[in-house]
């Protein structure tokens, strides 16, 4: 599979034994349908974020699915939370540096107990877009 931002080949990633597509040259990570649950399931997040993203309304992007090479979607959760790229067949999400912190930011309060917990459990795998999460704060 190939980065939808840059001719790069995809390379595998696996974190808590779910396998992650992440671009080399840093413009962000595929997760394949379901991936995204299995991972925020990992850190102990009762709340599911990809439900609700594939039945999220969105306008079609400029991106290209990494798996059917359709348009995908731009979505948002409830109004708050990063724009991301959804397939509009249901292949799975695109999620730009930083984008996975930030989701997890923009469901849970800053108070929720889990929050810290998430954002502490992620960091582990994505330290850069911990850094990027944080500074858009």
């Amino acid at each position: 599979m190939r980065c939808p931002d840059c001719p790069d080949e995809l390379a595998i990633l696996e974190v808590e034994e779910v396998e992650l597509d992440v671009c080399i040259s840093g413009h962000g990570s595929w997760f394949d349908a379901q991936e995204l649950g299995l991972l925020f399931a990992a850190a102990e997040l009762t709340i599911d974020l990809e439900a609700e993203l594939l039945q999220t309304p969105g306008k079609r992007g400029k991106r290209r699915c990494p798996r059917c090479s359709r348009f995908m979607h731009e979505v948002t959760l409830g109004g708050k939370g990063p724009v991301l790229d959804r397939c509009p067949r249901g292949h799975g999400l695109w999620l730009d540096p930083g984008e996975l912190h930030a989701l997890a930011s923009a469901q849970l309060s800053p108070e929720h107990p889990a929050l810290r917990r998430v954002q502490d459990y992620l960091r582990k795998f994505f330290p850069a877009e911990a850094s990027l999460a944080e500074g858009k704060s």
